[in-house]
């Protein structure tokens, strides 16, 4: 476990360098609508990387667990000029979930880890994840915070 830990953190290290994991990614300008183009929308306004993830809250079966997580996603951003924001159309992700009673000291006491698929700005988050402490396979599902604004 210890090894794997290690390992996370450098992963977050290294896209941290190479992407800009933590950085805001930046807002975009509305193109002129007077100019002669074919495409109405800028080509830069999609965005396609690792990001962090933070899941508020998840409802996880069997046990009806209530768990929070954290970890990193790699999704799919598209840049609305009408609201000035990234919008997340998908995420999937990797995350450390810890319960409200049992909340954990050390990576070590992590109740569970897994994987999610998000949808619609990360409103909707559903996956599975293995717990520790039960030793089974969870359904989880819940929502997220979108990082990007």
């Amino acid at each position: 476990m210890k090894y794997g830990f290690i390992a996370f953190l450098l992963l977050i290290s290294f896209t941290g360098f190479s992407q800009s994991f933590f950085k805001p990614i930046p807002k975009l300008y509305q193109p002129n609508r007077f100019a002669l183009t074919a495409t109405s929308t800028a080509p830069d306004s999609i965005f396609l990387g690792f990001r962090p993830a933070v899941s508020v809250v998840v409802q996880a079966y069997p046990g009806a667990l209530t768990l929070a997580g954290a970890g990193a996603d790699y999704e799919h951003d598209t840049y609305n000029y009408s609201t000035q924001k990234w919008y997340c159309d998908w995420a999937v992700g990797g995350l450390i979930y810890a319960g409200g009673t049992v909340a954990p000291t050390t990576p070590q006491a992590a109740v569970a880890a897994g994987i999610s698929v998000s949808l619609f700005n990360k409103l909707v988050s559903i996956g599975g994840a293995w717990s520790f402490q039960q030793k089974q396979p969870l359904l989880t599902f819940g929502t997220s915070i979108n990082l990007n604004n």
